[in-house]
């Protein structure tokens, strides 16, 4: 099932805009971002690790992408469908139908997360 599971990807900057982020789909571009602290602080990241010196591409790279052992990208899934439903009305028309589906399969999927200090886990507790 894991692998039939759409997957979102994010790129910071868009070949248009050295300012812009994306947010795509098999492809498609979703959603343009214009405002990083939105969508870091949607992803987990904090004021207090801004001040700690820590890079919001590190918090990301080192949270759920760095260790292939642990299993977080359903989380990070889960992190940018809540972004996307808040922040783009155009992704809330177009996959409406499809959210509550997303959703459950990336749970599902974050069930099987191994590790401890997950940042979705912790928001959800």
């Amino acid at each position: 099932m894991a692998d039939k599971i759409p997957h979102f990807k994010f790129h910071i900057k868009s070949s248009a805009n050295k300012f812009k982020g994306r947010i795509e789909l098999q492809g498609e571009v979703i959603h343009e971002i214009e405002n990083f602290g939105e969508f870091y602080s949607a992803c987990g990241y904090t004021m207090s690790m801004a001040k700690n010196g820590i890079l919001p591409d590190d918090y990301i790279w080192e949270t759920f992408f760095k260790h292939s052992d642990r299993n977080c990208t359903s989380c990070f899934q889960l992190h940018i469908i809540e972004y996307l439903l808040k922040h783009s009305d155009s992704f809330t028309k177009k996959f409406r139908h499809k959210c509550d589906e997303l959703i459950e399969a990336h749970a599902e999927k974050r069930a099987t997360c191994s590790i401890e200090n997950c940042a979705y886990r912790k928001r959800k507790k």
